[in-house]
């Protein structure tokens, strides 16, 4: 949801769904880049999601696309995200100054909550197109595995119930409904059963059905055990506040939550940054 209410910026929801043994660190303020806050991949050193003390954010996702060959020795998608909340250049700059498709299938989405710019880049299209680049202007936009605007079931699910949220007054006060976010939409397990309604990906549709609701139950894949590894909620206010909840878990069934609050620097809000977190 970006800047079509009021008092909010920005509301980002972001399940991800990934493997259950990939070493993985929660949504921290990194030692290395104390001006990020964003979890971390332990493998490739990335991030799929993180937000800058500057105002910058960033995010991706993969490409669905069975079949498709790794590139080897391509380089990592999470360090996009890193490199664009580590530099200075504007969400449209930096896109075009990318070569994508020297990577692996990838979703990327960028921004400067600052000057409200946002912009989108992918390297693959269901239609063959390539490259994608486009700014992003205010409205409520869903993404999952395919590019930017399919109609995929639970993708239009999440932006509907959303709108809902809002229109029902969810967001009134100066408030955001943590709960009703993680357990209403983030949640919903609902898988879609008329495969004439799953995404054309070229994944068997058992799979796929696995895949189709917004929350992903842990099930068998080739690698491993898979499903919704975290639920993150980030909500950056008109005044440059900025509140994130994230609850994520491991290779066990046992959840742990983190929560951060900071200000962006150079906007209306006052006071010093300070993160909070709880587990």
């Amino acid at each position: 949801m970006f800047d079509v209410h009021p008092g909010i910026i920005f509301l980002l929801t972001f399940n991800r769904d990934e493997f259950f043994d990939r070493p993985t660190k929660e949504a921290h303020f990194w030692e290395d880049a104390p001006d990020i806050l964003a979890g971390r991949d332990l493998k490739g050193g990335g991030t799929w999601l993180g937000v800058s003390k500057s105002g910058r954010f960033a995010l991706l996702t993969n490409f669905r696309e069975p079949g498709f060959r790794a590139v080897k020795g391509s380089p990592s998608r999470g360090a996009l995200t890193v490199d664009f909340l580590k530099g200075q250049q504007s969400p449209l700059e930096f896109l075009q100054s990318l070569d994508v498709q020297a990577y692996n299938g990838v979703n990327l989405i960028v921004g400067d909550l600052k000057s409200k710019k946002v912009a989108y880049t992918t390297n693959r299209g269901r239609d063959g197109a390539g490259k994608q680049l486009q700014e992003l202007f205010p409205g409520i936009y869903g993404l999952s595995n395919g590019v930017l605007g399919d109609k995929w079931v639970k993708v239009e699910r999440g932006q509907d119930k959303l709108r809902s949220l809002a229109g029902a007054g969810g967001f009134a006060e100066g408030r955001i409904p943590w709960e009703a976010i993680m357990t209403d939409i983030m949640g919903d397990r609902r898988r879609v059963e008329d495969e004439a309604q799953l995404p054309p990906t070229g994944m068997p549709a058992e799979i796929e059905r696995a895949f189709s609701s917004i929350f992903v139950e842990p099930f068998a894949m080739p690698g491993g055990s898979y499903g919704t590894r975290s639920q993150t909620v980030m909500a950056v206010w008109q005044d440059g506040r900025v509140e994130l909840r994230e609850r994520f878990r491991g290779a066990t069934d046992e959840w742990s939550e983190v929560q951060h609050a900071f200000s962006i620097e150079g906007m209306d809000s006052k006071g010093d940054t300070c993160p909070t977190e709880q587990a």
